[in-house]
């Protein structure tokens, strides 16, 4: 069992640097929209959301399986195993990239403002990022089953946040007059930064794993990666999907903006629990590999959650206002869209991860099942949400099908997890 100081230590270099990764692209944001507009912001926000999105599909699944994976071969000593994973989800990316471009570009063409012969190069654009990001996702969750969670996590949310904002502050310096477009191509470039270098971290990690690459494993791969694009898709990008939805349906370019922002503060809310689940994720993987009780661990991160999430609400409820009028008078006045969105933070510190709970115990079609209604129910309820409280439904129709997300994973845990 890890020393309580030592874990202190880790999470606090491991929420630190997400932290300040987080703060980065905070500092973009507004230079954005202090030199160019609300609406260049706006309309990024959907480059970015597309890009998340399709970088999901691309990856098939499997850095949800990742980690589980990575840590089981470590603790069985499967080297061979774990190579051949790595070989195989490449492939699958390749061919997800691929699919990515057609796709990007009749959404772009028929759901976006933008169009013309850009439209075609864009989507290209998009469909180098969509790789570049599911690779990234990818061998990061491979380096958390390695009990790496700094090395992990270093390249996406340092090391790109910093040579975005570069970026920009050399664009903005050279007085260029770009556009979201152009944006989006600098954000390609740090991801490509990004990529080989925990391309080259993941290298160091396994360099001594000898044995020849094996595939024996492939189709339960196969089986088990594909349910987990909708679990993810919900469970970490529905915030880009509500943007994504809100652009089809014609809210203004300034409203995605406030939008934007306010997932963002959001995400930076929620880097605490996330360091918190990198780090005691793999322990309880490890503990079930070997058939031990992880009934401890359980509790734990249930605790941690819970007290993470009361306090992060409060934070948010007393600094949210002042941290949003740093963007201006119509960012302050979207304090409750701000609100609604966080309280998403403390649901889930309630009930847990109960999706990579289920992960362990391979119920990956249960999982699934639950997040596709969810899914389904959003996009249902959106329009009304929109039509009736524009940003502000936005935010409702996120936090309400986030948290009926949670609490159903949490009762499928219960039900069919808790004892094994």
């Amino acid at each position: 069992m890890i020393k309580i100081s030592v874990f202190v230590r880790r999470f606090t270099l491991l929420f630190g640097a997400r932290l300040f990764g987080a703060l980065l692209m905070f500092v973009s944001n507004l230079l954005i929209v202090r030199i160019w507009s609300n609406d260049v912001l706006g309309l990024i926000s959907v480059l970015l959301a597309v890009n998340g999105v399709l970088a999901v599909f691309c990856s098939a699944g499997f850095p949800s399986i990742a980690t589980v994976l990575s840590a089981k071969y470590q603790a069985l000593g499967a080297g061979g195993h774990l190579l051949g994973f790595l070989k195989h989800s490449r492939q699958i990316r390749i061919v997800g990239a691929v699919l990515a471009c057609p796709i990007s570009l009749g959404y772009l063409y028929w759901g976006t403002p933008f169009g013309g012969l850009s439209v075609f190069s864009l989507a290209m654009l998009l469909s180098v990022s969509v790789f570049l990001t599911s690779t990234l996702t990818n061998h990061s969750a491979i380096l958390v089953g390695f009990e790496r969670q700094t090395a992990a996590a270093l390249p996406e949310v340092l090391l790109r946040p910093t040579v975005f904002l570069l970026l920009l502050i050399i664009a903005a310096w050279l007085g260029w007059e770009v556009s979201s477009a152009d944006l989006f191509g600098l954000f390609v470039v740090a991801n490509i930064c990004a990529v080989g270098f925990v391309s080259y971290l993941l290298a160091k990690s396994v360099i001594r794993l000898r044995p020849p690459p094996d595939r024996s494993d492939r189709k339960e791969w196969n089986k088990s990666a594909p349910p987990w694009v909708i679990t993810t898709l919900v469970w970490d990008f529905f915030i880009e999907i509500q943007i994504l939805m809100a652009a089809a349906m014609a809210l203004p370019a300034a409203d995605l903006a406030i939008l934007h922002v306010c997932f963002r503060l959001r995400m930076l809310a929620g880097f605490g629990m996330r360091s918190l689940y990198s780090m005691l994720l793999p322990k309880l993987y490890a503990l079930h590999a070997e058939g031990r009780n992880t009934a401890e661990m359980t509790r734990r991160i249930w605790f941690m959650g819970t007290v993470y999430g009361v306090v992060t609400l409060i934070s948010v409820y007393v600094l949210g206002g002042s941290v949003l009028s740093v963007f201006g008078s119509t960012f302050a006045d979207s304090f409750d869209v701000l609100l609604v969105i966080c309280s998403v933070i403390l649901v889930r510190g309630l009930f847990g991860p109960s999706s990579a709970y289920l992960v362990m115990i391979g119920r990956h079609w249960s999982s699934s099942l639950i997040m596709l209604f969810c899914l389904l129910g959003s996009l249902a309820s959106m329009y009304v949400m929109i039509e009736q409280f524009g940003a502000l439904g936005v935010a409702a129709n996120y936090a309400v099908w986030s948290s009926i997300s949670t609490v159903l994973l949490w009762l499928r845990w219960k039900q069919n997890g808790q004892q094994q």
